[in-house]
């Protein structure tokens, strides 16, 4: 259910975009640990808060900057981050899922969300 995205320190080289809360206009400083745990791995960081824009709509959210991504999972797999679509209720360290937020803050008029995924990778067409 959580949101989160590699942050900037100087291992995470490999990931080919990375959050610099330095650089945001809107990024506010929350500081607490975030840390999450999947079957194929764990990783580690802080809790941000910042303007995140989805398809032209934006929401002020709480999501996790990955300082630590331990495991090969996180090396191989090129993560850009994760957006979690799932439950409050599952969701880590209580932090708000990004759609709820949109809810919440009427950035979205339905309490429901779709995407395509086109069947060739990295063709064109996907929403």
């Amino acid at each position: 259910s959580n949101l989160w995205v590699p942050g900037t320190k100087p291992w995470l080289l490999n990931h080919p975009r990375r959050y610099h809360s330095d650089k945001s206009s809107t990024y506010t400083k929350d500081g607490r640990a975030f840390k999450i745990q999947y079957g194929s791995g764990a990783l580690q960081g802080i809790v941000d808060q910042d303007v995140v824009t989805w398809g032209g709509v934006q929401a002020t959210v709480l999501f996790g900057e990955s300082t630590k991504e331990p495991g090969l999972s996180w090396q191989v797999g090129q993560f850009d981050g994760i957006c979690g679509l799932g439950w409050p209720a599952i969701a880590v360290d209580g932090l708000e899922p990004p759609f709820f937020k949109l809810m919440d803050q009427k950035a979205v008029s339905k309490g429901s969300f779709a995407f395509y995924l086109t069947t060739t990778a990295g063709a064109a067409g996907s929403e």
